[in-house]
């Protein structure tokens, strides 16, 4: 359940380890009816049940999300880069914020 969910940052700091799987989102093609835009988040020790959606940024001139193409994290940092076909973008998982 959502509602049950702790926050990274409070397992964090409480030094439980729990494994997440995020999944950037529009994919390959900018279709938002498979996800929508932002980074989905899934629980993988409990069945990948999903989490939240944490707000992402990458839109075009015409305010349309710019589909992505490649994702990476860095567990000692807490970061989460991903690319889009005209930016970078770097997220604080701990804090969820946009850096």
């Amino acid at each position: 359940m959502i509602g049950r969910w702790n926050s990274l940052a409070a397992n964090v700091f409480s030094g439980e380890e729990r494994k997440f799987f995020y999944v950037a989102t529009p994919g390959i093609r900018d279709y938002l009816e498979y996800g929508g835009h932002g980074i989905l988040v899934f629980d993988i020790d409990h069945d990948h049940r999903f989490l939240k959606r944490i707000p992402s940024a990458g839109l075009d001139d015409a305010g349309k999300p710019l589909n992505v193409k490649g994702i990476a994290a860095c567990a000692k940092t807490h970061r989460l880069y991903v690319t889009t076909t005209r930016t970078l973008l770097c997220f604080d998982l701990v804090t969820e914020k946009l850096l």
